[in-house]
């Protein structure tokens, strides 16, 4: 799996993307959505970014690799078009959660305030890759087919991403899962280049 998603053609497609001399490893998952009868395994929109508040970087993104061919039944991943301009919009933040069934609830929303958005669904097959900016705005509907939905999903980090301090409302330092486990720099902060977390895949 690792010689898949670190493939040179990939890595290399998310420096261009990301205008970037430089790509690292940031983090990475294969996900299996099984079928459901009960219109149950919707994955909330979200964007990436919003999970990642300590990254400085607003060029991180990410590529969505189906294992099989991908249909529309079988609830791949689906983007909400030019969504990452929407970055400061902190209304949006509001819808944002994995694990919301609900997805309608969102679309209602941009239907009054974000009319004439467009909603686009990965329908790929297999070989084909979706890359998406760290702040684009997606989610999954859940899997009526009766095949297992298999993707790996890479994030990837550029040359310029650095930890920053985040708070939440109440004061409290924000850390995710990474900052617990990775490397700390001089100023004891986490070091988002620590080699054995974070591999660098590309260097121009």
């Amino acid at each position: 799996m690792q010689n898949l998603g670190f493939h040179p053609l990939i890595v290399e497609t998310a420096a261009l993307l990301a205008e970037t001399d430089e790509i690292r490893l940031f983090a990475d998952s294969l996900v299996n959505k099984l079928p459901s009868n009960e219109n149950k395994g919707a994955v909330g929109w979200h964007s990436d970014k919003a999970y990642w508040p300590t990254c400085t970087s607003e060029k991180m993104l990410t590529a969505w690799i189906p294992l099989q061919d991908c249909t529309l039944e079988m609830g791949p991943l689906t983007h909400i078009d030019k969504s990452f301009l929407w970055k400061k919009d902190e209304k949006l933040k509001k819808f944002f959660s994995f694990n919301n069934q609900d997805l309608a609830s969102f679309e209602k929303y941009l239907e009054k305030e974000r009319q004439g958005y467009i909603k686009t669904p990965m329908t790929l097959k297999k070989g084909q890759i979706s890359f998406h900016n760290c702040n684009t705005i997606h989610a999954s509907y859940p899997n009526t087919s009766d095949k297992n939905r298999v993707a790996l999903a890479v994030h990837f980090q550029d040359a310029s991403n650095t930890y920053r301090k985040q708070f939440k409302e109440n004061g409290e330092l924000i850390v995710i899962s990474y900052d617990k486990i990775c490397k700390k720099n001089a100023e004891g902060n986490p070091d988002y280049r620590d080699k054995k977390l974070f591999p660098v895949l590309f260097k121009r």
